[in-house]
């Protein structure tokens, strides 16, 4: 991330970034360019929580169980609410998982 900072203008303008959902190059972002608005790309957000419903075995719930495909979801469409919305509608899912796998999924997130 310094090395692109180090080749960008003296005065760069960059104002806001939309990225994947890597928590490690948010993070280096944050630090070179504190200022920007950072904003992930829906496609990465839904492809980030399918990798992790996998990783937690939740596909078989996912195609099999109404509750959990509608948990997933809703979770999914999280990034199509207004932004001041999104983190109380979050912690109100957060409440209604009702498996430890869906749990995991939720502290996946909130991590």
């Amino acid at each position: 991330m310094k090395k692109i900072i180090r080749i960008l203008p003296i005065q760069t303008s960059v104002q806001q970034v939309t990225l994947d959902f890597e928590r490690a190059v948010w993070k280096a972002l944050r630090s070179v360019l504190p200022a920007v608005q950072l904003q992930g790309c829906v496609f990465h957000w839904t492809q980030a929580l399918w990798r992790k419903v996998q990783e937690l075995g939740l596909q078989t719930a996912y195609s099999n169980d109404e509750a959990t495909y509608r948990f997933i979801r809703k979770l999914m469409a999280l990034p199509f609410l207004p932004h001041y919305e999104i983190r109380p509608m979050f912690v109100r899912l957060s409440v209604l998982a009702q498996t430890q796998p869906l749990r995991n999924l939720t502290d996946y997130i909130q991590e």
